[in-house]
């Protein structure tokens, strides 16, 4: 078939250089017609896109190209474009190195970003894959993820190829020199050779659940796996023979980290025990206790010896080893569970992120050795409830008590706006401010000079109001007279960008001047029912 199409072409390009020839014959040219039309025929070829279309093209004439429809189409006016403030989630993240920059690799779902460490600004975002990602690694510049049982590998967001040889899905990767290791649901533990891109040991642990992994420093072709049982396995892979077994400390296994020194691991565990265990001598060195599970370890080796560890509730626990003590807790480091703590290598930063959409680097450069936010990335903690459009590249959204700015083009321009208390004499006003946002109206006509931005929120008599400018609540809560006040159920922004008008639930409408706060009169009973919309 390529032979045909080959020499097809070959006669039409034959063809139009005879047809060129203004020195042959009339009867040439009308042969030269013919076998172009021919060769036409003949160059016409069928190019299949995966299920959904196909793409007839015909190679010597370009403008003709005819395109079948897809069998479920969907109109390019609603087709995605890209997601907005989806930072990361429950998947680990990987650090990666080129020269004197470091990138770090976060999953989004069915697809994952890079950002550069420097700034946090995107520098690649892949393609969505099939299924959700559960797992990620990264050797040289290339990110493995899972997909389902399969192993998808990606270069600069593109996929390269797909390594298949597991029957359930992949839930843990692992470097392992120029090699990669999974393992799955089942227990499944494969090392992959990467250039041959085929299976080059595989094992099955029927009786563990492998739930941590980690090739320990010098210990050649050695894998320690950690268990649900509580006991690890040390398991040599060129052999195929198992080490050692150590007996474990009656809890889940939970996360493993290397030290710096050599036959030197940390081990966590569920019930919030941290194990500085000596691998050669089976010999624990040092044991540390938080409260809750521990979800991960990281070692720095930049200087002191620290030790941080992460728990469900947001909490980073460093610890003092030269001391064998807890130096500092960092309270609410994140909302919610910390998915994974990691130093850079020979540098006194600390990368965190947690399932609250968010990652985070910290610096340890404070007097008493303790760190600081450096820089940090986030989004909504939950899905956003409402959305509206502040110009052409601002997106205002809200999730519970939360307003975030976000840029439709620069990511890491996106914020949430700031709740600071700026008068301490409004505290019980501002306790209103942390109740569920239920409408957003906004005007950027005065946005220098004056708010922009109003909110109504659940159950409060107080309309909000924020400057888009700065992007900060202002101290102006815009609460009715108490005679003819009630809860607040619509507001909106006059067209000049003077005025806010409110309506309660007692069918009343008043109106403010927003630059002043000052009440501006009302109209009573302009409804039979709650007013439930305004619109100037």
């Amino acid at each position: 078939m390529t032979t045909k199409a080959s020499k097809s072409k070959k006669r039409g390009i034959e063809s139009i250089e005879n047809e060129d020839n203004t020195n042959h014959t009339e009867k040439n040219h009308t042969n030269d017609k013919n076998n172009k039309t021919k060769a036409n025929e003949d160059n016409k070829v069928k190019v299949s896109e995966g299920n959904d279309k196909v793409i007839t093209v015909d190679s010597d004439e370009e403008d003709t190209k005819t395109i079948s429809e897809p069998k479920s189409f969907i109109p390019t006016l609603w087709r995605p474009y890209r997601s907005l403030g989806f930072i990361t989630n429950s998947v680990p993240f990987v650090v990666s190195y080129e020269e004197t920059n470091t990138f770090i690799t976060l999953c989004i779902g069915k697809a994952f970003h890079t950002l550069e460490g420097q700034h946090l600004k995107t520098t690649t975002v892949s393609l969505n894959q099939p299924k959700k990602i559960t797992a990620m690694e990264m050797i040289k510049n290339r990110v493995f993820t899972s997909c389902g049982v399969d192993i998808n590998c990606y270069e600069y967001g593109h996929i390269l190829y797909t390594l298949q040889g597991h029957k359930k899905p992949v839930t843990i990767l692992q470097k392992f020199g120029e090699f990669l290791l999974s393992v799955d649901q089942d227990n499944n533990f494969i090392c992959w050779d990467l250039e041959a891109k085929n299976p080059l040991v595989e094992k099955r642990f029927p009786d563990i659940h492998i739930t941590a992994l980690i090739h320990p420093t010098t210990y050649l072709n050695k894998i320690l796996f950690g268990s649900s049982e509580g006991k690890l396995i040390l398991f040599n892979i060129k052999t195929m023979q198992l080490v050692y077994t150590f007996s474990g400390w009656g809890s889940e296994v939970t996360c493993i980290a290397q030290s710096s020194v050599v036959d030197v691991v940390a081990i966590g565990l569920k019930n919030g025990t941290i194990l500085v265990h000596n691998l050669k001598f089976d010999k624990t060195v040092m044991q540390f206790k938080q409260s809750g599970m521990v979800t991960t370890l990281s070692f720095r080796n930049d200087g002191p010896s620290f030790l941080v560890s992460g728990d469900l509730v947001g909490n980073v626990h460093i610890w003092d080893l030269e001391q064998s003590s807890l130096k500092h807790i960092m309270k609410e480091a994140h909302k919610g569970k910390i998915v994974k703590l990691q130093f850079l290598n020979q540098e006194p930063i600390l990368i965190s992120s947690g399932d609250d959409n968010s990652v985070k680097m910290w610096i340890f450069d404070l007097p008493d050795g303790l760190p600081r936010v450096l820089r940090f990335r986030s989004g909504h903690n939950g899905s956003p409830h409402l959305v509206k459009f502040y110009d052409e590249e601002i997106i205002l959204s809200a999730n519970a008590s939360s307003l975030r700015w976000m840029h439709v083009k620069v990511d890491n321009l996106n914020e949430e706006l700031s709740q600071k208390l700026q008068d301490q004499k409004k505290v019980s006003v501002q306790k209103n401010l942390r109740s569920r946002i239920t409408d957003i109206d906004l005007n950027p006509l005065q946005e220098k000079i004056w708010e922009s931005i109003i909110t109504t929120h659940q159950d409060s008599k107080y309309v909000f109001t924020w400057s888009g400018h700065n992007r900060y609540h202002n101290t102006k809560a815009l609460k009715p007279p108490a005679e003819t006040g009630g809860v607040i159920t619509a507001a909106c922004i006059s067209s000049c960008g003077h005025f806010v008008v409110e309506g309660t639930i007692n069918v009343r409408i008043h109106k403010f001047n927003i630059q002043s706060g000052e009440h501006m009169g009302g109209i009573n009973n302009a409804h039979s029912k709650s007013i439930t919309g305004l619109q100037d």
